[in-house]
């Protein structure tokens, strides 16, 4: 149990840190930012842990505990960052869903809904996102990958063939 609280713990000690930063200023680069948050205090921990010996009573006596929470820690990490992501600016799929909702049984039609993303500037935001993530440049009115971006769209495009899924649009 007392591995379980530790690791709870230290997930929301980064969550905290999390919700001040952004109080103080929103990072440009937010994934980044995320990322350093919840997954940088494993390492320190894990010192503490080596030359601590109060934190093996704490909650992380040896190397399989440490092992649990870095995993726990890790997990949570990430299935939070990807919730992040898609709220951190208007999902599409959010978009659609609560446009849709708003309509009651009457429902949306195709058109109606293609309508909104034009009138409503998302597609703007989503290029000037991966523009300002570094996974694409424009240049002479063209958007082009960045090393970076090939790269994730490579990776992307790999999980999507072994899933059998087309390519998208």
């Amino acid at each position: 149990m007392r591995v379980a609280l530790f690791a709870a713990g230290l997930f929301m000690a980064s969550f905290l840190l999390h919700l001040c930063l952004w109080r103080i200023r929103v990072p440009r680069r937010q994934t980044t930012a995320l990322l350093l948050i919840f997954l940088l205090p494993v390492t320190p921990v894990l010192v503490l842990w080596s030359f601590l010996p109060a934190l093996h009573w704490f909650g992380i006596p040896g190397p399989w505990e440490f092992a649990h929470v870095a995993l726990f820690q890790i997990s949570l990490a990430l299935a939070y960052i990807v919730v992040y992501s898609a709220l951190e600016q208007d999902s599409p799929t959010l978009i659609i869903v609560t446009y849709v909702a708003a309509a009651g049984d009457a429902g949306r039609s195709p058109q109606d809904i293609h309508a909104i993303f034009v009138t409503s500037g998302l597609l703007r935001i989503r290029i000037q996102s991966i523009l300002a993530s570094n996974l694409a440049e424009c240049s002479d009115g063209m958007v082009t990958l960045t090393p970076k971006g090939r790269f994730w769209a490579a990776l992307f495009g790999g999980v999507r063939r072994v899933y059998g899924m087309d390519k998208g649009a």
